[in-house]
Order: structure tokens, then C-alpha cells, then sequence
């Protein structure tokens, strides 16, 4: 893998789950949620340690919530909802507890996070669990070479949770945040990608795990015969494709399931399989574009969902 980040124009496609959560985008219906929790009777002890205020209205989450579906790396990063997988924490599964994402910082394949939960749901493990799983999928799915993360200093309960998470204390930068009207410093934390692999006691060049959006599709074999599926489940969500043309840029991927496969160029990035019927390489510039031959196996075959109800094409 390059270290590179994700392509600067993909919008986001991952969605994962852990032992007790569901982390993915948000949609129209958890608005009233979310605003509840971030902009109700708590907002201020909710983001008295975040660099933003919070919403002033219901509108401000729902256009949130718009920019997460839409909204290109570059743009925006990727963000999602953070969920009850079972309903132990709320009484429903898959209701919104509070949110995660990363954003670019600076060089590619450098970036950052940051996260909030819901007054009731703190001290249960949940956003270590959730920052845990982000960790992985960065290092793994979207080619992060660095993640870092600012803690306002005051904040004991987020300076132990970043380092629980394997984080290390770069420094501090003083008076690097106004916050209800003062300067407060930060905390600097980051982690590189042969940190992160040590800890998780991985093999340096280790590919993605792609074994785990397999997982989620019936039918295909792990591509790395040897590696097992760790705590996470990847699978990629299907969004319609926004017109019956062929698309022309990255915005194919984000309408089609791939099944685990690498291109001849041996990179570890998946490949859509589209309309016309080409594998695309996306990875980097100049990659080469391959018609599917009879011969071509079929397990290397793309399921898209869109197009044929699921079946390969």
C-alpha cells in the first residue's frame, strides 16, 4: 500500500460492525436522535470538550447527515453514525448514540478523528470500542499512514481514552483552541501505520483485510488463505447508482458491492466491476484498465447490486 489515503474524489462506501456496535453513515431518521443528544438538555457537557458548539437547530444535523452521503475525502472526510448493535445500551438495536470520523490532514495519507457520544452512554467502553474499529479500518481500508487526534489538555477522560486506543502523546500545542471564549491548549496524539501493525502484532506489509467484506457476501473465499477475520465485519454499502449512464469517475465505486479482489498491478485496492464491464484500478494514476476475459475466475467476479439484483454480471 501507498500511505497515500484514500482517493481525494471517493465518497465514503465502509460501514463496519464490532461486538456491540453498528458504525455507519447516518440517515434522515436519526436526525431527531442525534439533535437530541448533541443539541438537547446535555449539549453542554457534550461538547464542552469538542471543537464545535454543537447545532443551533434540527437542520444543522439534517444537513450533516446530507454531507456524510454526498460529500467527497477531500471535501469533508468520512463520518458516520455510531449504533446500538443489539440494544443493549438504548433498548433498540441500531438506534444513534453519537457520532465518528476522520478527516485529511495536511500530507495524504496523514489524517485525523474525532467523535462525540450521548451523555447517557458515557463510561460503557463504547467510543474505545468505536476508535478502536476506526484505527483498523484506517490503517487497513483507507491507506492511512498516520492518524492523529487533538485533545483539549483539560480533558482527562479524552486524553485516556486516545491512549488507550494505542495512541501516542506527541506534545502540547498552547492555546491552540478558543472554546466558549477562551484559549485552551491541546494535546497532540498520533499513531503511525507500523505502530498501529505492532500492537495489532501484524505483519508489516500485511494487504487490507478484504477477507472481512467477504464476510458479508456469500459465496467467495478470504484471498489470503492464512488470515483470519479479526473483531471487525467490513462490508460496503450500496447506494444507488445517480443516473442509468455509465459513470465516468469514482463515483461508480460508491454503487456497487465488490467482492474481495486485487488488479494485476498486485496493489491491495479493490476493484468495482462495471457496466462496461472493465476493471477499473483506482489506486494510482496510470493503472491499467483490463477487459474480463472468459478465462477470468469467477470468484473474481463484482456483484452489482444495482444492475442485475445482486447476482454477478
Amino acid at each position: 500500500m501507498s500511505g497515500r489515503g484514500p482517493v481525494p474524489t471517493s465518497e465514503n462506501i465502509f460501514s463496519f460492525d464490532t461486538e456491540h456496535l453498528q458504525i455507519e453513515l447516518p440517515r434522515p431518521d436519526d436526525a431527531p436522535i442525534l439533535f437530541g443528544l448533541v443539541g438537547g438538555e446535555h449539549r453542554r457537557e457534550v461538547t464542552v470538550t469538542l471543537l464545535w458548539d454543537g447545532p443551533d437547530h434540527i437542520s444543522d444535523i439534517e444537513e450533516w447527515i446530507e454531507k456524510c452521503s454526498i460529500k467527497t475525502f477531500a471535501d469533508y472526510g468520512f463520518h458516520w453514525a455510531v449504533r446500538d448493535k443489539t440494544g443493549e445500551f438504548t433498548g433498540r438495536a441500531g438506534e444513534a448514540m453519537g457520532a465518528i470520523g476522520t478527516r485529511p490532514r495536511g500530507e495524504p495519507g496523514r489524517a485525523d478523528v474525532g467523535y462525540w457520544l450521548g451523555r447517557p452512554y458515557w463510561g460503557k467502553g463504547i467510543m474505545g470500542e468505536a476508535l478502536t474499529a476506526l484505527l483498523e479500518l484506517g490503517f487497513t481500508m483507507l491507506d492511512y499512514y498516520k492518524i492523529e487526534a487533538d485533545v483539549y489538555t483539560s480533558n482527562a477522560r479524552g486524553l485516556r481514552l486516545v491512549e488507550s486506543a494505542g495512541m501516542i502523546r506527541e506534545g502540547v500545542v498552547r492555546r491552540a483552541y478558543r472554546k466558549n471564549g477562551e484559549w485552551v491548549d491541546a494535546t497532540i496524539y498520533g499513531i503511525l501505520k507500523e505502530e498501529w501493525q505492532a500492537k495489532e502484532s501484524r505483519p508489516v506489509d500485511t494487504p487490507p483485510v478484504e477477507n472481512r467484506l467477504t464476510q458479508m457476501i456469500p459465496g467467495t473465499e478470504p484471498p489470503i488463505a492464512d488470515q483470519q477475520p479479526g473483531p471487525l465485519s467490513w462490508r460496503s454499502t450500496v447506494h444507488p447508482p445517480p443516473s442509468p449512464s455509465l459513470p465516468s469517475s469514482n463515483e461508480q465505486v460508491t454503487s456497487l458491492r465488490p467482492r474481495a479482489h486485487r488488479c494485476d498491478c498486485r496493489c491491495p485496492y479493490l476493484l468495482p466491476r462495471t457496466p462496461d464491464r472493465h476493471d477499473r484500478c483506482f489506486c494510482e494514476p496510470g493503472h491499467p484498465q483490463r477487459p474480463l476475459g472468459n478465462s477470468h475466475p469467477a470468484n473474481h467476479d463484482f456483484v452489482d447490486a444495482n444492475v442485475r439484483g445482486g447476482e454477478p454480471v
